[in-house]
């Protein structure tokens, strides 16, 4: 059992990591702002930043307050991961498309980007909303989710990691570990995938489960992680098979993207929010009010301005109304969420 000081010390350091990850992430992507990205890059630039600074909160004010409770270092897992993969995408895409050959090893820095993502997303969406809020699945049977979700996802990265030829996400840049003559790995690699989607609609389930069975501040807590899990189930069934069979990864589905962007980053938003919001794990008690609301308010405006940004994209689509629309659905959005 780790004592209260150790577990402290070792999330200021998951902190730390994280945060030396990005300002490294944030500088090359300076750099490189006005560098046009392949059409098959995932996202928007710089969202790996968003996600992992959130990781990184929720994750500090759970592992140094209740160490015992596993949520709070597997968001700050996943907030390294996805520190990492931030860093490797802007490295890979200053080595490669800023200042071609400036920088060593950019493509290794590319095929980083190709797999890790994979266990990242096994913490975030898969790991933690079945032992959320108390650390504990909601019954020993659901283990069985745990483990077909986890061995899809060690499969998908493997395969994944190992496939030859160009990797998906930057053409033109050969796979520096790929495994000379496996080219069948990478279609392999999208169907040992399934049962890491299974896994994640079962997650779904479970906390769906626990909300049922919920009362009072408890369905407060397990509301909006509920449904920001909804929207990111949604995107993966409306993206996975296309991105399966079509051959063409993410291009023609742009909003699905981000709006399943925005919804990996409303997980940890909405645990930090029933942290200081909704009393989960008591830590407002011995966190300073005006802390907790600054903290808050940075969780709010980090959940609340990328789906402005989505829903405004949306409107700006079908109205032509350009700013007047952004701000309308700022607006909308923003309301709703307080």
């Amino acid at each position: 059992m780790v004592d209260t000081r150790t577990a402290s010390r070792l999330a200021w350091l998951l902190a730390l990591v994280i945060a030396a990850l990005l300002a490294a992430a944030i500088a090359l992507l300076i750099l490189g702002i006005g560098t046009p990205l392949p059409e098959e890059s995932f996202g928007f630039k710089g969202w790996g930043v968003l996600l992992a600074g959130v990781l990184a909160i929720a994750g500090f004010l759970i592992s140094s307050r209740v160490p015992s409770n596993p949520i709070g270092w597997l968001l700050l897992a996943s907030g390294v991961g996805t520190g990492l993969q931030e860093l490797a995408q802007q490295y890979a895409n200053y080595g490669l498309f800023t200042a071609p050959g400036a920088l060593p090893a950019a493509d290794v820095a590319a095929w980083i980007t190709e797999w890790i993502w994979i266990p990242s997303m096994a913490l975030l969406a898969l790991h933690i909303p079945l032992l959320y809020p108390d650390g504990h699945l909601p019954s020993p049977r659901w283990r069985s989710v745990a483990v077909v979700g986890t061995i899809g996802a060690i499969l998908g990265t493997i395969f994944f990691a190992l496939a030859p030829g160009d990797l998906e996400s930057t053409p033109g840049v050969r796979n520096p570990f790929g495994v000379d003559g496996a080219e069948w790995m990478r279609n392999v690699g999208d169907v040992v995938m399934l049962p890491y989607v299974l896994g994640l609609l079962g997650a779904l389930a479970s906390l769906a489960i626990r909300y049922r069975r919920a009362r009072g501040d408890e369905r407060e807590q397990l509301k909006w992680l509920l449904l920001a899990l909804a929207v990111l189930a949604v995107c993966f069934l409306i993206g996975v098979p296309y991105w399966t069979l079509s051959g063409e990864g993410t291009t023609d589905i742009d909003l699905v993207e981000n709006i399943l962007v925005l919804a990996l980053v409303a997980i940890p938003a909405a645990i930090g929010i029933a942290i200081l919001k909704f009393r989960l794990y008591d830590i407002d008690v011995v966190i300073k009010k005006t802390v907790v609301y600054a903290v808050l308010a940075v969780l709010l405006f980090v959940l609340g301005v990328p789906l402005a940004w989505a829903v405004g994209g949306v409107v700006v689509a079908m109205s032509g109304e350009g700013v007047y629309s952004w701000l309308f659905a700022g607006v909308v959005i923003g309301a709703a969420i307080w």
